[in-house]
Order: structure tokens, then C-alpha cells, then sequence
């Protein structure tokens, strides 16, 4: 038996629509919004937002969420967005994980006889008052370009890098991050690039981001910069 969907009378399911929007973009993640952020004690803010798991679309309203705290000592935690298409009641929730070694994630392709994907937001540590140490997870789903290549976002956290200091021009400060062949960017088209989010920062002034055709850097800061996190989005595509 064969069935013609798109034709008079016929009922398209939301596995139709899944299937299809996959089909184009197969990418689970984030489109827009859902930035996290630690309120303090275990509460977890979740902005209002937009994502993609498996061709499925979902809505999220700015809401905060109680992590779950560690039984003893300290645990490692994670905030996921869950979709269980075999609960038909509550097929997306937001949920929390405590343990000594999280789990793997499970990544089930809905499309295919699968039913449970889970998209990390965020990792930490809790223990069982509070979390500390959240990192927000890097699951921005970038557009698609004009010419049909997909927008891709590389972050490089700069507190993972030794900076290397060039000669101060007109009163400012240089200093280079890492080469675009350390990246893994050579041959790429950047885009463009902005400050992610940043922590442990001992200036009052953030510095400004420049991208050449050889290396990432700062422009403005002192020789005296340091961070506990630095998170540099660069926005590439393949060559155009």
C-alpha cells in the first residue's frame, strides 16, 4: 500500500510533519532564547525560547527550575529538555539529573522507531543545598545561509587559551587568542563574532572581539586580564 499525504481528504500526522522538517534539517537543538542562568539556592532560570528535536518544534515560557539536589556530598547535575513521544500525557518536560557520573544522554531519532531524545540546556554541580560552576550547554541552532550552507557557530572559551600580548596601538591592548587553524576554521568564511557569556572577569571594561584571516583576539583590555570563563561565539559557513 502507498499513501499520497499531501492530496484531498488525507490527515497529516505530527510524525509527517516530523519526518519532514528533518528530512531538511536534522539538527536538534535550540533556535532561539532558552539562555540559562543560576538564580541561586538550586533554582535555575530558563528564558523563553525556541527549539528543534528530531523535526519537532517546541515552545518554552520563561520558567525557573528546581534542580535536583545531591543525596551527599557533592554530584554532578545537568538540566535537560526531555521528549517522550511513548508519554502521552507530558511528551516534553524540562528535568534535572544528580549523580556521581551523569549518565549518557539518550538520542533516539524519533522518526525511526525511536522515542526519547533528551537536549542538555546546562551542567553543574550540586550538592544538597545549591548548584555552583553552571556552564550553559552550546546547542544554538544557527540558520541556514542564503546560498544553502548551514551558519555554524564555533565557541572558544578563552580561559582555555594562553593569550599572547602584541604591541599596544594608540593606548589600547592586543592580544591574540588562539589561529583559525587551531580551530579548525581554516578555509571557512567568518561571519562574524560576539561575547557569549563571561565569568571570573577582573576588569570593569569587557574587551572587544576581532577576527583577521589568521587568529581570534581582544582589543581594549590590560595585561592584567583574567577570567574564569570567556565564551567567544564565531559565526562561520564554508566558503561562499
Amino acid at each position: 500500500m502507498i499513501t499520497l499525504k499531501q492530496w484531498n481528504g488525507q490527515n497529516i500526522t505530527p510524525a509527517d510533519d516530523a519526518a519532514l522538517y528533518a528530512h531538511f534539517d536534522a539538527r536538534s537543538g535550540t533556535i532561539s532564547g532558552c539562555e540559562v542562568t543560576h538564580l541561586g539556592s538550586n533554582q535555575i532560570r530558563v528564558a523563553a525560547g525556541r527549539g528543534m528535536i528530531c523535526g519537532r518544534q517546541f515552545v518554552l515560557e520563561d520558567t525557573t527550575v528546581l534542580a535536583t539536589l545531591a543525596d551527599t556530598g557533592t554530584m554532578s547535575g545537568r538540566l535537560l529538555v526531555q521528549v517522550d513521544i511513548g508519554n502521552t500525557e507530558q511528551p516534553i518536560q524540562l528535568i534535572t539529573q544528580a549523580a556521581a557520573t551523569l549518565p549518557e544522554l539518550t538520542q533516539e531519532d524519533l522518526n525511526a522507531g525511536g522515542t526519547v531524545y533528551q537536549l542538555p540546556l546546562a551542567t553543574y554541580t550540586v550538592d544538597n543545598v545549591a548548584v555552583s560552576d553552571l556552564v550553559a550547554s552550546d546547542v544554538l541552532l544557527p540558520p541556514v545561509h542564503p546560498d544553502g550552507k548551514l551558519i555554524q557557530r564555533k565557541q572558544v572559551n578563552v580561559a582555555n587559551y594562553t593569550l599572547t600580548w602584541r604591541n599596544a596601538v594608540g593606548g589600547l591592548q592586543y592580544a591574540s587568542v588562539a589561529t583559525l587553524a587551531e580551530l579548525g576554521l581554516t578555509g571557512k568564511t567568518i561571519l562574524g563574532a560576539y561575547l557569549g557569556s563571561w565569568g571570573g572577569f577582573n576588569e570593569a571594561t569587557l574587551p572587544s572581539i576581532y577576527v583577521t584571516d589568521a587568529y581570534v583576539g581582544l582589543i581594549n583590555t590590560t595585561r592584567t586580564w583574567t577570567c574564569t570563563s570567556f565564551i567567544i561565539n564565531i559565526i562561520y559557513t564554508d566558503a561562499v
